[in-house]
């Protein structure tokens, strides 16, 4: 595996150097190729092409978990109650429907929480 990479690091390093010549040559810009590993593995394990695939997806690649309705309502609960406090030390002022609408937001779930990107066969 480390040869591969030495060749692979060589190669692009002559490519890089005969596109630099022509360019200099023609006198215009030539774009270079964009390496397909976006990724260094530090480790001695070898990847299956879906990880690889997934690594290679760098930051575009995005999981996010379904969140908890009982965590959602106790955050809002926690919330209100700050709330209060606030208003018992006359700091702000809240309207009197407040607490009815917090309690049904926290009953409300939104938006779809499945990645695009990612899918069960990188996990």
């Amino acid at each position: 595996m480390y040869n591969t990479d030495l060749r692979e690091q060589h190669r692009w390093k002559e490519e890089t150097n005969g596109i630099k010549k022509l360019s200099r040559f023609h006198g215009g810009n030539i774009k270079l190729p964009r390496p397909t590993k976006g990724y260094i593995n530090l480790s001695n394990t070898d990847l299956t092409p879906e990880q690889e695939d997934l690594l290679n997806k760098g930051l575009n690649c995005h999981y996010q978990t379904k969140p908890q309705p009982h965590r959602k309502r106790l955050e809002i609960e926690v919330m209100m109650d700050d709330i209060h406090k606030l208003e018992k030390a006359g700091k702000v002022r809240t309207s009197p429907d407040l607490q009815p609408s917090l309690l049904t937001e926290a009953g409300k779930s939104r938006g779809s929480h499945h990645s695009k990107n990612i899918e069960k066969k990188h996990i």
